[in-house]
């Protein structure tokens, strides 16, 4: 499965996919239907020390690798229930992976108001 293959998928849905790298260097992948905002993700590609988890100045041999960083996910209330945040997940690593082979990580920071709601959690 490729990233073209799920935008493809989506567009056969009636969903605009819109990518776009910002002025910050993040990714942008929006939904748009029927000239409505669906949702999106951003996320960005940033460099991470793998060395021992000790304090900056004691870290020996630290070497860096690329990560991908996923800043926010969002889905328009009157699309959520779809699995379009699973899509979303999904673009981001699959872009990533295309466009970055060597990242072997994808983290997500979910500081939202539901982090500590499995229930409800998209996480």
């Amino acid at each position: 499965m490729s990233y073209q293959d799920i935008v493809i998928q989506l567009q056969m849905q009636g969903y605009e996919v819109i990518q776009q790298i910002r002025e910050d260097d993040s990714i942008l992948i929006q939904l748009n239907r029927n000239n409505e905002e669906v949702g999106y993700i951003t996320f960005s590609i940033s460099e991470q020390s793998v060395g021992e988890k000790r304090p900056t100045k004691y870290r020996v041999g630290d070497e860096e690798e690329l990560v991908c960083n996923i800043n926010f996910i969002n889905v328009n209330p009157n699309f959520q229930g779809r699995k379009l945040g699973y899509y979303f997940m999904l673009l981001a690593a699959l872009y990533t992976k295309e466009n970055y082979p060597n990242i072997s990580k994808v983290k997500l920071d979910d500081c939202s108001d539901k982090s500590g709601d499995v229930v409800k959690n998209l996480y």
